[in-house]
């Protein structure tokens, strides 16, 4: 909340095109938001793009193309009074954004979000290695994004989700 900054970074292989699908989320649509990361579907085509958005205006941005069929690394930041994309290391959006009101009330939720309480726009193919940190890292940082390794001195990081199987978060249940 307020202006603290904040990184989320995962990496995503989505089989299909989905109208809303949502990667990370602290919101609740109808009630009192925060953040969500989401992929959406460019218009009619089989294409993915990030949305990621923080609950101030301009409301969220836009910005990459995600291939189908393959993992890509998406990190979505806010510091420093600017909220950016970046795909595979590279910024693909930026935009400057005010603070937002702090909800210690909603959880994190990974593949989903919720509306009035109940979960919704669920994202039903590949999350993996989903961090959440307590910093707003650089261009610089997310160009080395091939699975760092954590030590005890690594600093900033508040949540990290790794699933070696890729299995559904939800159900525990094992990927192909």
């Amino acid at each position: 909340g307020g202006t603290a900054p904040f990184t989320i970074e995962l990496w995503v292989k989505p089989k299909r095109a989905s109208e809303k699908a949502v990667l990370v989320s602290k919101y609740d649509r109808g009630k009192w938001g925060q953040y969500f990361v989401q992929l959406q579907r460019i218009g009619e085509s089989d294409e993915m793009e990030v949305f990621f958005h923080r609950e101030v205006a301009p409301w969220g941005q836009k910005a990459g193309t995600i291939p189908l069929h393959a993992f890509t690394h998406i990190a979505c930041s806010y510091g420093n009074g600017v909220s950016s994309i970046y795909i595979n290391g590279t910024l693909a959006s930026s935009q400057k954004e005010a603070g937002q009101d702090h909800n210690p009330e909603k959880p994190v939720l990974i593949e989903a979000m919720l509306k009035k309480c109940e979960p919704m726009d669920f994202y039903d193919d590949i999350l993996d290695d989903v961090r959440i940190w307590r910093v707003s890292r650089s261009q610089w940082e997310h160009r080395d994004f091939r699975l760092p390794s954590f030590t005890g001195k690594t600093t900033g990081i508040e949540s990290y989700w790794y699933c070696t199987a890729y299995c559904d978060i939800r159900t525990r249940e094992k990927r192909g």
